[in-house]
């Protein structure tokens, strides 16, 4: 199996190796400071990137890479019960056809 890296993840981790302000032992996402477990996907001409703040699932889209750090979050799902809304992680959206055409799925854990 061979693995390559895709030219927005060579982006991403050369962003990362020019930050000054973090520590040796701290991560600072480039594209969003404060979002947890980001998952990227380039669909339709745009990029979408997921993260969680614990307690809902958020989604920023931008058609250029160096607008997705301005660009708005949108909450995607949140649970209306506040007993279960806690520990949401590890968001992923995937664009899958199906036999009524193609949808977006979410899939997280809590």
């Amino acid at each position: 199996m061979r693995f390559t890296l895709s030219p927005f993840v060579c982006a991403v981790l050369l962003g990362c190796s020019t930050l000054q302000s973090a520590s040796a032992d701290t991560f600072v996402n480039p594209l969003k400071a404060n979002g947890a477990d980001p998952w990227m996907a380039y669909v339709d001409g745009a990029y979408h990137l997921s993260t969680t703040t614990g307690r809902d699932v958020r989604l920023r889209s931008a058609k250029h890479l160096a607008d997705l750090p301005t660009a708005k979050d949108v909450v995607v799902w949140q649970d209306a019960n506040p007993a279960r809304n806690k520990a949401l992680w590890a968001p992923e959206f995937h664009f899958l056809d199906t036999p009524a055409g193609k949808r977006w799925f979410l899939y997280y854990t809590a």
